[in-house]
């Protein structure tokens, strides 16, 4: 049996087809599951309003981040020299 050029081109454009076929349908199936999460995890963060002097609730983590921060910032003018945090305390 012989194939010729027709032939040849029939199963690249069958092909082709398939294959986007099969990821028009996978793109489908993210959407439904993106959808259907989205749906179920509607849960809203809880608000928080501060007053006045309120302090914040301190956790070592929370202290670290603040001082890693201002070591950022303290670092942006002179990125040559090497930091290291001795104390963490509050100067307001």
């Amino acid at each position: 049996m012989r194939f010729t050029l027709i032939d040849g081109v029939v199963v690249t454009i069958t092909s082709l087809v398939m294959v986007f076929l099969a990821l028009i349908i996978l793109l489908f199936t993210i959407e439904l599951i993106h959808y259907m999460v989205k749906r179920t995890g509607k849960k809203e963060p809880p608000v928080t309003t501060l007053a006045g002097n309120q302090i914040l609730a301190k956790d070592e983590e929370t202290e670290l981040v603040a001082a890693l921060m201002a070591l950022v910032l303290a670092n942006e003018d002179q990125q040559n020299k090497s930091y290291q945090i001795t104390e963490i305390k509050r100067i307001r």
